[in-house]
């Protein structure tokens, strides 16, 4: 129970950090199902209101940093139990009250989000990768969500979608000539699901994308997949020994660009110098990077 509590846990600080933009478009929560009693409120020191505890937060050096996503909010989001117990006060802080131990057995995961799409992203990320370890392995027990407007969804929608790759685009592209079997083989490797069918006079190979990989959006995601799992050194040999003309869709060559060169050299002088190089926010939004 304690890896699977570390992976849970790993993964929801992983997806705040990259898919949610440190929580601005999604958080997670992972809540014990339990009813509430009343020894369980000794804890409590003080009542706030919505505004004070916005102002008791701006104290707290993890916290404040959160706060301005829903500070001049009219309304603030809080998660009730059935007895109107708060759980949470997404995407600020959680309840100590559905606090997770390594005795929990029921655990239930929830999302919030100011954008739909990244909400079922996070969301399925984490549980499928928790589901694991359930005492049935991978199996996941849908929720019922109930909109403000009656409408209704079931999550999380754990969907496969498929994706044609032209065999010859992912050949092209990476400069090493593979056979529709090495292509399917290599994607299986990669967690993609990858069967080879013939169209016409075109070889197309038909892929499977998992929900564990939303990461996968174009062909060239399956294209990079196929070059990882064959070996980006193996694909800088064989390219620049065979001498692929990139008229005919083939790389001439993987040799960086020479700004790349130069600044690869003066990295490696930084770092023997003592040096820490660091790429946080490196795809972020420049008004994030300012704010840091």
């Amino acid at each position: 129970m304690h890896d699977a509590l570390l992976l849970l846990i790993t993964r929801n600080i992983e997806t705040h950090s990259s898919i949610a933009n440190s929580k601005e478009l999604a958080s997670t929560k992972r809540q014990l199902e339990k009813p509430i009693t009343e020894d369980q409120k000794e804890n409590l020191v003080k009542n706030f209101r919505a505004d004070e505890l916005m102002e008791f937060y701006k104290s707290d050096l993890k916290l404040k940093k959160f706060l301005h996503i829903i500070e001049n909010s009219p309304v603030y989001p809080v998660i009730y139990d059935h007895n109107r117990t708060i759980l949470s006060l997404p995407p600020i802080i959680n309840g100590a009250h559905s606090a997770i131990t390594l005795k929990t057995k029921n655990i239930f995961i929830e999302c919030t989000a100011t954008d739909l799409t990244k909400a079922k992203t996070v969301l399925n990320t984490v549980v499928t990768t928790f589901s694991e370890y359930c005492e049935r392995k991978f199996e996941i027990e849908p929720v019922e969500v109930i909109y403000s407007d009656g409408s209704s969804n079931i999550y999380p929608e754990l969907s496969v979608y498929n994706m044609e790759v032209s065999l010859s685009y992912i050949t092209g592209a990476i400069g090493v000539p593979l056979e529709a079997e090495e292509v399917t083989s290599l994607l299986n490797r990669m967690q993609l699901h990858a069967e080879q069918s013939v169209s016409g006079d075109n070889s197309t190979i038909n892929v499977s994308v998992p929900p564990t990989r939303s990461d996968v959006l174009h062909p060239c995601d399956v294209m990079e997949d196929v070059a990882i799992a064959y070996g980006y050194n193996i694909v800088k040999d064989i390219a620049i020994a065979k001498g692929y003309n990139i008229s005919k869709g083939r790389a001439v060559s993987l040799k960086p660009l020479r700004l790349e060169e130069f600044s690869h050299l003066i990295r490696l002088e930084m770092a023997m110098c003592g040096f820490t190089e660091v790429l946080s926010f490196i795809c972020a939004h420049l008004a994030i990077i300012l704010q840091c």
